[in-house]
């Protein structure tokens, strides 16, 4: 008696013969399903390769380094940092308001006396000159 494929004798004889009663020698055979295989036994298969010095191994291995490099320049993290995204944190809003003001007051302490001096100037030279 043999065990099917990802089977294994746990008990009773594996030889039995017919007696002329017409019973069966021995005691029946047990097979259990093998727990210790983890992939699918028809994934299971006989390795490529078996000497780890092989030199098509390597040129394999080479090659899946390769393929499997990964640019820290690419990868999700770093181009998030090359984005802006939205904050919703109130600190935040707070102080982009705080910085829109300071620009304001700069932009107009630089633009207002040019104006004035601009409005000056046209307004001397609309009048009549006597």
């Amino acid at each position: 008696f043999a065990c099917n494929a990802g089977f294994q004798h746990t008990n009773g004889s594996l030889q039995r013969e017919c007696l002329s009663s017409g019973e069966w020698s021995g005691v029946a055979p047990v097979c259990t399903f093998i727990r210790e295989c983890k992939c699918p036994c028809g994934m299971v298969h006989i390795p490529k390769y078996t000497d780890i010095n092989d030199e098509k191994l390597a040129q394999e291995m080479e090659q899946m380094k390769k393929e499997l490099k990964v640019l820290k320049n690419q990868t999700s993290a770093a181009l998030r940092k090359k984005i802006s995204v939205k904050d919703f944190r109130p600190s935040a809003n707070a102080s982009g308001a705080v910085w829109v003001v300071v620009l304001m007051v700069m932009a107009g302490c630089i633009i207002v006396p040019d104006l004035i001096r601009a409005l000056r100037h046209i307004l001397s030279c609309c009048r009549p000159r006597s």
